[in-house]
């Protein structure tokens, strides 16, 4: 038999169930192994680019920082704690209890480490887990800043993510709103804040309309001529929800299965533990 010139390799990878298949054209387009390369779209391969040794880490998780082309850092979290490490390897000195140190202490246990989500807004890395309230790494004027996210919200959410059974396990952002989902008490419920303003979680905004009404009598005297007089104004609180309000959402799965991860691609996407839902980036209130 002839050798052939095999040139197209665009599938990459595939399963080996399809080594059965010669009928399919992924088949002639893929590999069953391909390691040490990377595909080309035009179809052939090349070699991975090589790699470079920054140091040695203790942790359990390397969560990349990224703020532009020329600042970008890798977030180490270990047993030992929270380290920063700039992109040439050296690592940043933070500030603890007023002195400098490697290494920033966190309360996460090595397995829930292994179990954070995470994502960015620009300057901000945003965590999530059951087990403690979400917490923030904000980079400005050149340092780092740890804290827990005290979400602004309505007198309905007072308290959001702020006590045991109720902080959310998953985070992304999505069309400029920070989205979490699956507390323990809540295991399907998505929070999602205003756009822009992800610190913010108030559902409703609280708009006064003034309407003038006429006084009880008796009236002052001199109404006759002067009918102000017998007018006052009565102010009334409306609650109005527009699609600049945060939102609160739940899962319509016929499945009691709680949200274990959400990502974002063109729209929100949503995994259970047994499907995959679909959440519309331009979904609004």
């Amino acid at each position: 038999m002839a050798d052939m010139l095999i040139n197209n390799f665009t599938t990459g990878e595939v399963s080996p169930k399809l080594g059965g298949r010669p009928d399919l054209g992924v088949y002639h387009s893929g590999v069953s192994v391909l390691e040490n390369f990377l595909v080309m779209i035009q179809g052939g391969v090349t070699r991975r680019p090589g790699t470079v040794s920054l140091g040695a880490v203790s942790g359990v998780r390397i969560i990349p920082f990224i703020l532009s082309t020329d600042l970008a850092f890798l977030i180490e979290l270990g047993t030992a704690g929270l380290r920063i490490h700039e992109a040439d390897g050296s690592v940043v000195m933070i500030n603890y209890e007023g002195s400098p140190t490697e290494w920033f202490p966190v309360d996460y246990l090595t397995s829930e480490i292994e179990e954070l989500q995470f994502t960015q807004s620009f300057d901000t890395l945003f965590l999530a887990h059951r087990n403690h309230a979400p917490r923030m790494l904000k980079y400005t004027g050149g340092s780092f800043t740890w804290s827990t996210l005290v979400p602004t919200t309505d007198a309905k959410y007072a308290g959001m993510f702020q006590s045991s059974g109720n902080y959310p396990g998953c985070v992304a952002y999505c069309s400029n709103r920070l989205w979490f989902a699956s507390s323990l008490n809540h295991p399907y419920r998505l929070w999602a804040s205003r756009p822009f303003e992800l610190e913010d979680f108030t559902t409703y905004d609280i708009v006064q309309s003034i309407t003038q009404v006429i006084k009880d009598a008796p009236w002052p005297e001199g109404w006759e001529s002067d009918q102000s007089l017998i007018y006052e104004d009565e102010v009334t609180n409306n609650e109005i929800t527009s699609s600049d309000n945060a939102m609160v959402l739940e899962v319509g799965s016929n499945r009691n299965d709680r949200i274990e991860w959400i990502t974002v691609g063109q729209n929100l996407v949503v995994g259970t533990a047994s499907g995959e839902w679909i959440m519309p980036g331009n979904i609004d209130a």
